[in-house]
């Protein structure tokens, strides 16, 4: 069975975490707040999964963002705990997916691409996260 003693969140690269340049895999910098918001998450214990299609070069280049924003990651395209079923499987497992395509994302905009609004993307998974908390802690879940 699946471990709900964790929150977890599925994080997009590209224009979630860093805005991309006028062409793949060229970054401009970082989104606003995304590295603060993301290192609280981590603070309050979250686990975070990369979530993207970069492979390779481009792949080692995101993760090696986290690690210079002092962001620990759970995994990077895969949760590494899937004993909570009986056939593993590619699909990430999260209780949130961060993606700038993300329906009813909170986005801005930089260079002319939308990028997250972590201001107010950073609220609105506090607020999941306490909802979860509540509900698995509290409200006759885990104790």
């Amino acid at each position: 069975m699946y471990d709900y003693k964790h929150f977890t969140v599925a994080v997009d690269f590209d224009n979630t975490c860093v805005v991309a340049g006028k062409v793949y895999p060229e970054i401009t910098g970082s989104v606003p707040g995304a590295a603060s918001e993301l290192a609280k998450l981590a603070a309050f214990g979250v686990r975070i999964v990369l979530w993207t299609c970069r492979v390779g070069e481009e792949l080692d280049a995101a993760r090696k963002w986290f690690e210079d924003n002092g962001i620990p990651l759970f995994g990077v395209n895969h949760n590494p705990d899937p004993y909570w079923i009986e056939n593993p499987t590619r699909k990430i497992y999260a209780d949130v997916y961060v993606d700038d395509k993300g329906l009813n994302m909170p986005t801005i905009t930089i260079n002319h691409q939308n990028c997250v609004d972590w201001n107010e993307a950073g609220r609105m998974i506090l607020e999941e996260h306490e909802r979860w908390y509540w509900r698995h802690f509290y409200r006759g879940g885990l104790r």
